[in-house]
């Protein structure tokens, strides 16, 4: 029987507990072992759940001492790019939650990391969930037929909404900075890297618009907010093909199909959205990618432009992406 990899977390939060402790639980994968937060009451949960057998550290530099292998960073925003070098440093596999940097100087960091700072046996992985939600797994493998049936895609929207109280509990300043790495991880799942020009339209602690388009001539559209009524959260996703539109539910699990040339609509179930499972797959990739039985499913790409993009438009306000990370794996 193959043994669990230790793993400790650097930040308790809900969404650490839940997305990330919790999955974990019982699984082979990962023994959790160390945590640390500097407020107390939030480890605690923690070692409610995992039992006196948890090491609860001091502080982030003791956790990186002890013999963890991995560590999931999911302090405060902020904090991420700081604690993954420190992590990197310290001879650890590293799963670090969104984004990987929050301003030019820890994007730099980043790119520095990316190109030769990081040991080349370690593994770097981020947290974009979507990538595993059954409704866009689903479209994915239908993209091929709708394209037959209604043209080529030529313009991708992505419209979230969550509860009010997001704002206020993360502290944000930017909901663009903390949530348009989602939006752009999901346009390249689905239709693969180009070089393209983005624009932030508005920026705020609970709402945000951004809009671009790519050389092979995609338009694109990402917006959201933190207004939503208690409960809900929203995702609905737009492709507005050459000769029809496609509009998905990813909470309710459907799609809407129009055809304007037959002048038909159709109703596809797609699947629904499903936090656990989802969070799950991200574990079992990240343990996988540890004892080298997979590739991480997010490339060096990724990681760059995920966090590239909210920098370069909160600090620019627009951007061009040149179609990779190796057109900025250059000395300036």
């Amino acid at each position: 029987m193959r043994r669990a990899i230790r793993l400790g977390i650097i930040g308790c939060g809900e969404h650490a507990f839940r997305a990330h402790a919790q999955p974990v639980f019982g699984a082979d994968e990962f023994q959790l072992t160390a945590v640390f937060d500097p407020n107390a009451q939030a480890s605690a949960q923690f070692c409610q759940t995992f039992g006196p057998a948890l090491q609860v550290c001091i502080s982030e530099d003791a956790l990186l001492a002890s013999n963890v292998e991995a560590v999931l960073i999911a302090n405060p925003n902020p904090c991420h790019a700081a604690s993954i070098q420190k992590a990197f440093k310290a001879g650890k596999h590293v799963l670090a939650e969104k984004p990987l940097a929050t301003d030019a100087v820890q994007l730099e960091a980043l790119r520095t990391l990316l190109r030769y700072g990081k040991p080349p046996e370690l593994v770097f992985s981020s947290c974009h969930p979507q990538r595993f939600d059954t409704p866009y797994l689903w479209l994915k493998q239908a993209l091929p037929g709708l394209r037959q049936c209604l043209g080529p895609v030529i313009h991708f929207g992505f419209d979230f909404s969550a509860q009010s109280y997001h704002a206020q509990r993360l502290g944000i300043p930017s909901m663009m900075l903390d949530h348009v790495n989602h939006d752009i991880d999901l346009l390249h799942f689905l239709f693969g890297h180009q070089v393209f020009q983005a624009h932030r339209i508005l920026d705020a602690p609970d709402r945000y618009f951004v809009c671009g388009q790519r050389v092979d001539e995609l338009s694109f559209s990402f917006e959201g907010s933190y207004r939503a009524h208690q409960g809900l959260s929203e995702q609905i996703l737009r492709l507005r093909f050459a000769r029809g539109l496609l509009t998905l539910n990813a909470r309710k699990g459907y799609a809407f199909i129009q055809d304007f040339h037959l002048d038909t609509e159709q109703r596809v179930d797609c699947g629904v959205k499903n936090y656990a499972l989802r969070n799950q797959a991200i574990m079992r990739n990240f343990a996988a990618c540890i004892r080298q039985n997979a590739a991480p499913y997010l490339g060096l790409d990724d990681l760059w432009v995920n966090a590239w993009l909210g920098v370069q438009l909160r600090e620019k306000g627009w951007t061009t992406y040149p179609g990779g990370f190796a057109y900025f794996d250059v000395d300036d």
